[in-house]
């Protein structure tokens, strides 16, 4: 069974809200709107929140960062990030850090630490890795650690542990643990990794593998911490991610995250299975994640409806992209490229129909980003007015949510599928003498209601049970 009970929540707290009403343009989402956003978290049922690296990085986003011993001071440094921990403790929340492993910028290390990179020649002058501009046009460096040094292991696992460790203020429940392989390649297909034939990896992919290094990084920081929760996102995304459950706990699916979206787009309910067995596999369901196209953008907006409905109906963990909850849009743009390009994809919360603070602005070093972001950001129903509109996108994933806790059969139950018309995702779910039934309609078009059959407006969701039935607000 997957140890993500609830509603799972990804979030870059960049993009989230900005707890400091001193920051003006250019402010960032930090730790203390994290904070503050937490009865509004409890409010979509969540009960896992996931971020992404907290660390220092000289990138927005947190990754290709330093040493992970302190908390960003754009974030909020240390005192926010504590704060943040204990209101999601005192809720009821876990919260797992995303934490990169196979390497570092290599800027912040000392002298004896650069030993342990992964040097392509003697001199080492040349390591493998990669530089890059993020989204202020700063330079980006990343080089990766040799694990095959006894050294460079006992550092990165000390690391992880420190963040693990039940007696430090401020620790974390479990690690979003970033591109995971199952066995680091060592032939040419690395090469845009700087991986080159000749090189000391070619044999050994650097000791990145799973019953070697990611083997040892498990047992150790369970020693630290036995009830941790441990997540691989899969290097490849066209593999499911189940070979990894070997060491882990769960995997971030992108097959299945994509599937979702295929659904939808196909109107094809069978490309979105549902069988008890798939809810114990720990390979969990994504609504979007910071590398793909926005779920509203990526299906339209109407139809994003019936994905949630999917995903919060579906017998797998539902783990949803901050903002996806409100329909927010917004696509890669291919003309920036790199880091500026993927803010569209990572664009901010709208708390307030006005506008400002405590939204996040984090794109404004990229007047081309910002300017697409604002655009998008105006044709979004904030947060605030969607409080008030019971058939917005908010309120409906709210009570699907609720739906879900209230019934344990959709999430655990036996399943089977139920005769409907065609496009229309219809189960009977059982357990322990309750039956539930999901309906969700996943086209445009309105299903009339029959003797077994519920009407279905445009991408309308129901569940009903024996004792009630529960409609939930349609699009249109």
């Amino acid at each position: 069974m997957s140890p993500l009970q609830g509603l799972t929540y990804l979030v870059m707290p960049c993009a989230f809200r900005c707890g400091d009403q001193s920051r003006g343009p250019g402010r960032f989402g930090d730790f203390d709107g994290l904070a503050e956003g937490i009865d509004y978290l409890d409010s979509l049922g969540v009960k896992t929140i996931v971020t992404t690296p907290p660390f220092e990085s000289v990138a927005y986003h947190g990754y290709q960062h330093g040493p992970p011993t302190s908390i960003s001071r754009r974030l909020g440094g240390e005192r926010a990030f504590r704060r943040f921990v204990d209101s999601a403790h005192e809720a009821g929340m876990r919260v797992l850090v995303d934490f990169v492993a196979y390497g570092v910028d290599p800027r912040a290390l000392s002298d004896i630490e650069r030993v342990d990179l992964a040097w392509e020649n003697a001199s080492r002058t040349r390591a493998t890795g990669y530089t890059a501009r993020t989204w202020n046009s700063a330079r980006v460096r990343f080089a990766h650690w040799n694990l095959r040094s006894r050294s460079a292991r006992e550092r990165v696992i000390e690391w992880a542990q420190q963040w693990m460790d039940p007696q430090r203020e401020g620790s974390v429940d479990g690690l979003r643990l970033d591109h995971v392989w199952e066995q680091y390649p060592s032939d040419g297909r690395r090469r845009r990794d700087g991986l080159a034939p000749g090189s000391p990896a070619w044999a050994g992919g650097w000791g990145y593998d799973l019953d070697g290094f990611w083997a040892e990084f498990v047992e150790r920081v369970r020693d630290i911490r036995p009830d941790a929760t441990l997540i691989a996102e899969p290097a490849e995304w066209h593999l499911s991610g189940q070979s990894l459950l070997r060491k882990f706990d769960a995997a971030l699916s992108k097959p299945l995250l994509f599937g979702l979206r295929d659904a939808v787009l196909r109107r094809e309910p069978g490309a979105w299975p549902q069988t008890t067995r798939l809810a114990q596999d720990g390979l969990l369901a994504c609504s979007g994640d910071h590398d793909t196209d926005r779920l509203s953008s990526a299906v339209g907006v109407g139809p994003h409806r019936a994905a949630l409905a999917l995903l919060l109906l579906g017998v797998r963990t539902p783990v949803v992209y901050s903002g996806d909850e409100l329909g927010v849009t917004g696509r890669r743009l291919h003309r920036l490229g790199g880091d500026a390009g993927d803010l569209g994809r990572r664009g901010p919360m709208r708390w307030r129909a006005i506008g400002g603070w405590p939204d996040p602005d984090h794109a404004r070093a990229c007047p081309r980003a910002a300017a697409y972001l604002d655009i998008e950001r105006r044709r979004l129903a904030s947060v605030e007015e969607q409080d008030a509109d019971a058939a917005s996108t908010l309120s409906l994933v709210r009570r699907l949510s609720q739906e879900r806790a209230r019934h344990p059969a959709i999430a655990s139950g036996a399943r089977e599928p139920i005769p409907a018309p065609s496009g229309v995702w219809a189960h009977r779910c059982t357990a322990e003498g309750s039956t539930v039934e999901v309906w969700v309609n996943l086209g445009a078009e309105r299903i009339e209601g029959k003797a077994n059959q519920p009407e279905l407006g445009p991408w309308e969701a129901r569940v009903t049970s024996r004792r009630h039935e529960v409609e939930l607000p349609s699009a249109g």
